[in-house]
């Protein structure tokens, strides 16, 4: 319950730093603007990621952990050559930057709500990695 609450608090607390970063972008009008509000953006659905990762990892048995890594590098790639991918057409383009870190940031959002998902396993559920 602990790791959960702990979680919780975190996604809240992220998600009305994105708010505020929102707010604030709301009324960007030049694509260099854009391009920082989606960096902030990135940057703290990034941040939220790596601490949940760390939470959740610590959590593991040791063999549980290595293959988390392994994930892990894993959805990197993915994550990498799929936004590669979605965004080719803009590619080279002034909008790239914000396109780009859009996807990204969407990526990261979606493994966000995996390893909360995963936070809030229960020692026994078959479908979660073994806890310590």
């Amino acid at each position: 319950m602990k790791y959960g609450l702990t979680g919780l608090l975190l996604a809240g607390l992220c998600s009305n730093m994105v708010l505020a970063a929102d707010e604030h972008c709301q009324n960007a009008m030049t694509q260099t603007d854009m391009n920082v509000c989606a960096a902030k953006l990135h940057d703290l659905a990034d941040t939220q990621l790596n601490s949940l990762y760390k939470q959740y990892r610590q959590r593991l048995a040791a063999d549980d952990q290595q293959r988390l890594t392994v994930a892990q590098r894993a959805w990197i790639g993915y994550r990498d050559a799929a936004c590669r991918f979605e965004t080719a057409q803009v590619s080279g383009g002034s909008i790239f930057p914000t396109i780009w870190l859009q996807c990204l940031t969407g990526k990261t959002e979606t493994r966000i709500k995996e390893l909360q998902k995963l936070l809030q396993c229960k020692e026994g559920d078959l479908d979660c990695p073994s806890l310590q």
